[in-house]
């Protein structure tokens, strides 16, 4: 599913949350820093966007090209950033994207790689991420520099990286970021991602819930949870030993199936053993022990 965010420089009150959410937007990139700054997110904002059912997607930039400094700079960026995610209570998990925010030459990559790692060391419980054009995107990507990237369609020649986790697709200037833009009453550029957990984004208030397939999906208003199609299968496993670990939409290892495989083996030859022993005893009781052996689930 793809999903449709903006991000902006500017302060959004409830009523425009509201009317993002209306408009069919579903996550708000803003900025990290000093609720000084005309153009940050401050915790107020946070907890409205959030409430109105908008995930919230944080970048971090100063100036936007000290990136190609290197990594002294990364390192007071990171400290920086983390201090203001935490102070907003964001959540463990949490990307921050790190603006590069030019045009780099070949030249350039080297450093805002070191840029990255160092900011990435700073971070602690946050995921280091990084805003930048096609070029950006496809070289941290190659390099491991960071774990999640976005791409602006700036100096992106119309190229769209296959590794970014959110396209900013279109600036405020666009006929449809415009259109949108006289909707809400403030300046938007246009983004679209199409898994919001992968992204890092900081999810809206309420829990999202699946449908009958097992689809992810953002309520337009809160609903109560729907217990998951798979949650009689669930409960049936973990009772009979298993699966132990809780994670009902985790992929399956070959060392996890051969585990839980192994585990029920070992069930079907304690039940079969116990109906070999009933026979073997040839009691009065035999009937109805090896009947109750053979009809339990």
């Amino acid at each position: 599913m793809m999903y449709q965010g903006v991000d902006t420089a500017a302060r959004i009150t409830p009523a425009q949350a509201a009317a993002l959410r209306r408009e069919g937007v579903s996550f708000v990139g803003r900025y990290l820093g000093s609720p000084t700054l005309g153009k940050t997110l401050t915790a107020a904002e946070a907890s409205g966007l959030r409430a109105a059912g908008l995930a919230v997607l944080l970048y971090y930039e100063i100036a936007g090209t000290e990136a190609r400094t290197g990594a002294a700079c990364g390192t007071a960026h990171g400290k920086d950033a983390r201090r203001w995610a935490q102070e907003l209570g964001a959540p463990d998990g949490t990307a921050i994207y790190f603006a590069v925010d030019f045009a780099p030459a070949a030249g350039d990559m080297a450093q805002i790689e070191a840029y990255l790692r160092a900011a990435a060391a700073q971070l602690g419980p946050y995921r280091c991420g990084v805003y930048g054009c096609y070029a950006v995107v496809e070289e941290m990507a190659r390099r491991g520099a960071c774990g999640a990237y976005c791409q602006c369609v700036a100096w992106s020649g119309g190229h769209i990286s296959q590794f970014n986790d959110v396209y900013q697709y279109q600036w405020q200037n666009g006929a449809e970021a415009k259109a949108l833009a006289a909707k809400t009453g403030f300046p938007v550029d246009l983004c679209r991602c199409e898994d919001m957990r992968k992204a890092g984004m900081w999810m809206a208030s309420y829990a999202q819930y699946e449908d009958g397939d097992g689809v992810i999906y953002v309520p337009e208003t809160p609903k109560p949870q729907k217990e998951p199609w798979y949650a009689g299968a669930m409960a049936w496993a973990e009772e009979a030993g298993l699966i132990r670990d809780g994670r009902p939409r985790d992929g399956l290892t070959r060392a996890e199936m051969a585990t839980v495989m192994m585990r029920y083996n070992a069930i079907v030859e304690e039940k079969f053993a116990k109906i070999a022993e009933a026979l073997l005893l040839k009691q009065p009781e035999d009937d109805k022990i090896v009947s109750g052996l053979i009809s339990d689930d």
